[in-house]
């Protein structure tokens, strides 16, 4: 009961408890405190993750098309080289960008 309350006035509005104690809050839990609350019952911990944890993201490759479109384009690229070395204190990658990994 303490739980739920602490819930509500934190403003969690999604709570899950063991399956056991679903009777415990129908009896323990006015209605109105209830109200607007969702309440997730779980019998074991792989669906109390199921609850707690959002689906992951799937990622989509997207091609990128070659080169660039006009010698302008291409100028404005060579522009992007860098003509002084980084400096030492600046942390460098130890492997180069994908891209550049089949040049």
């Amino acid at each position: 009961k303490e739980k739920v309350l602490a819930a509500k006035r934190a403003g969690i509005t999604t709570v899950i408890l063991p399956d056991r104690n679903r009777k415990d809050l129908e009896e323990d839990i006015p209605a109105e405190l209830r109200e607007g609350m969702t309440f997730q019952f779980a019998k074991t911990v792989d669906e109390v993750m199921a609850f707690a944890l959002e689906k992951a993201v799937t990622v989509t490759q997207v091609k990128v098309k070659a080169g660039p479109k006009s010698e302008k384009a291409a100028a404005n690229q060579a522009q992007v080289a860098l003509d002084t070395p980084i400096p030492a204190d600046i942390p460098q990658p130890t492997t180069p960008p994908a891209h550049a990994a089949g040049k």
